[in-house]
């Protein structure tokens, strides 16, 4: 089983573990329900260091990631960060990354476990390019700050003056700069930290104690899940497959249409031009947990409008909760239609909602 860098770090603070996909994994810290409060009231502080790295550099990695993927990276300053997608010629989706302009090359953030997909995948594309392909999951620490109080923590430790607009603040410890990137595409304030594996555990305990000053603390990934279905954000496996395209899992923040040829492209401009979106992802609230194996049909007058895909329990909220995709005609803001959904034999009755993240 593998173990996140930082394993040690979540033991000695009361991690309960669980195993996924493989990975053992911050289940929660004893109090799933504070936690969620942290998150949306507070500031929580999140290991997310499962996330697939990529480091490509040479002379045309950049030229190569632009070419394969929707964002346009002639944008991309160095220093900073943005989202982009890697779809099939279809214009379906591989992975929504987040990439990183470093010095020496770029840094691609998977939404997946893991990398082995995304290097088959980006190898795929390269000839006589001069790009070489590296796994940089062990060499680098991804962490995410959640909660209304993290811009107030960023400022308070930074030696810069820095205002909330700002998109990436370069942060200083124990003589290791890093960089801290805005994160809009979840419902509550959010900032990724990308540190290296030096003096891994000394950062995280800096981090946390800066936390804690802020009444804020850890959060584990069933508090990681709420979050993330309440702001309508796709995971891998779930949503994030070759069965959806980018309009569908309303990802189009990361999609340049001003920019030229990449894989995709075609049909992705085409999807809008000519009206040809046939299901958006939404969020359904249910009146219990759906205790079947996803994804499972979701219902509309005895007809099946879409499926779910995602679920998690909001042991704050005490809410039943999930994405699914769903046939575009039921996803008007404001229907605000009664569905259920079905379970073999019976069905539970649910609520369809729109997501509010700030993409």
């Amino acid at each position: 089983m593998k173990k996140l860098p930082l394993t040690e770090f979540h033991t000695f603070n009361g991690a309960k573990f669980l195993n996924q996909n493989n990975w053992l994994l911050p289940q929660n810290y004893g109090d799933a329900a504070q936690e969620v409060y942290l998150a949306f009231s507070a500031i929580g502080l999140s290991d997310r260091s499962y996330l697939g790295k990529v480091f490509l550099k040479g002379s045309d990695a950049r030229d190569l990631i632009n070419r394969i993927s929707t964002n346009d990276m002639n944008k991309l300053l160095a220093g900073t960060v943005c989202d982009t997608i890697f779809s099939t010629p279809q214009g379906r989706l591989v992975d929504y990354c987040r990439v990183i302009n470093l010095d020496e090359g770029y840094l691609v953030i998977s939404n997946y476990m893991d990398n082995a997909h995304l290097i088959h995948w980006i190898n795929r594309f390269i000839t006589l390019e001069d790009v070489e392909v590296q796994d940089a999951s062990d060499s680098f620490i991804w962490l995410t700050l959640f909660g209304p109080k993290s811009f107030e923590l960023i400022q308070s430790v930074s030696k810069e003056k820095i205002v909330e607009q700002d998109d990436t603040v370069w942060l200083e410890f124990d003589g290791e700069s890093f960089p801290v990137f805005k994160n809009d595409n979840y419902i509550t304030e959010a900032y990724d930290i990308c540190l290296s594996d030096l003096h891994k555990i000394e950062s995280a305990e800096w981090l946390l104690e800066e936390v804690e000053k802020w009444e804020g603390g850890l959060i584990g990934e069933n508090a990681f899940e709420v979050i993330r279905i309440q702001s309508g954000m796709p995971a891998w496996e779930c949503e994030l497959t070759e069965e959806y395209n980018p309009y569908e899992a309303r990802l189009l923040n990361a999609v340049s249409f001003t920019k030229g040829a990449y894989t995709g492209q075609e049909v992705i401009s085409c999807l809008d031009t000519y009206d040809q979106v046939q299901r958006y992802l939404m969020i359904v609230e249910m009146d219990e947990q759906p205790k079947h194996k996803l994804p499972l049909q979701v219902i509309f007058n005895n007809d099946p409008i879409g499926n779910l895909t995602s679920y998690a329990y909001d042991p704050l909220a005490k809410k039943h909760m999930g994405l699914a995709y769903i046939d575009r005609a039921y996803t008007v803001e404001g229907l605000n239609l009664r569905v259920e959904v079905e379970l073999g034999g019976k069905r539970i009755s649910g609520g369809l909602k729109q997501p509010d993240r700030k993409k």
